[in-house]
């Protein structure tokens, strides 16, 4: 498979799993199987991306369109972050 096709699965499958997690924020056991399911997919296929980067098989743009995508898991993890302090904050306010 040619690093350029390879880096649009990549993308569009990391793209449509952060998408589905943002909408998962508020249900702790969908949003950590979504979780689960974006580490598996970085950990399986960003060292050959990374690879293909380095041996030059990708365009300049190849690295915009991976640091979009990083900006998205960004939000992601702002969104989990917010919903977290939010609920600990929740959980204080019964408490008292």
């Amino acid at each position: 498979m040619t690093g350029t096709k390879q880096l649009d699965e990549f993308v569009s499958a990391l793209n449509d799993l952060i998408e589905g997690a943002l909408s998962r924020v508020q249900d702790p056991d969908a949003f950590l199987e979504a979780n689960n399911k974006i580490h598996t997919l970085i950990e399986t296929a960003l060292p050959s991306l990374a690879e293909a980067l380095k041996e030059g098989e990708l365009g300049a743009d190849a690295r915009d369109r991976l640091e979009a995508s990083l900006a998205s898991i960004q939000k992601l993890e702002g969104e989990a972050r917010a919903r977290l302090v939010w609920s600990r904050d929740f959980e204080d306010y019964m408490r008292e």
